[in-house]
Order: structure tokens, then sequence, then C-alpha cells
């Protein structure tokens, strides 16, 4: 198994709203070009790695990009952007 990896704003957008609800890859704005299947694709190699680094800058561009849907459906995706998160500060820094 890998070590670690550095997951891009697309990617992890591509990933809460699958993980929140795969229909709406479909039909989000930011997620339309995607597929479930490209979801599950990116789950899959997600699994490779021990840890997944994101960026604050990362984090704060995908909360912008999730609250493009509806109120009720952006809160959603935002508290399973929270939910599923193990945020943790750099130590080395």
């Amino acid at each position: 198994m890998a070590s670690s990896l550095l997951i891009d704003t697309n990617l992890l957008v591509l990933l809460v709203v699958g993980v929140v609800d795969r229909k709406l890859i479909s039909t989000h704005k930011r997620t339309k070009t995607f597929t479930e299947s490209d979801f599950d694709l990116l789950v899959s190699v997600l699994k490779r790695f021990n840890e997944i680094w994101i960026t604050s800058h990362c984090l704060a561009e995908t909360s912008n990009l999730l609250k493009h849907a509806p109120d009720k459906t952006a809160y959603r995706l935002l508290a399973g952007l929270w939910r599923n998160s193990n945020i943790q500060p750099d130590s080395t820094t």
C-alpha cells in the first residue's frame, strides 16, 4: 500500500458529492462531466493510500464549489465534507 496522496479540488468535489449521494454526480454543476464509474474508480484509487492530503486552499475552494447547488443540497454536501474528513494540521510546520 502506498503511503500518501495529494488530492486536487475537482477530485475532492467528486468524492464528496459521490459519498453524499451518487445520483448528484450527474446533476451537480461541478461534477456533471463525471460518471458514477469515475467516482468508483476514484474511490478504488484512494483506497490504495494510507493518507490523503488536502491543502487548505483546496479545502476552501472545494467548500465554495460544493455550494453550487440548491440550498438544501449544498447544506448536505458541506455537512458531508465535514463528516467525512479527519482534518489534522501538518505537524511539520
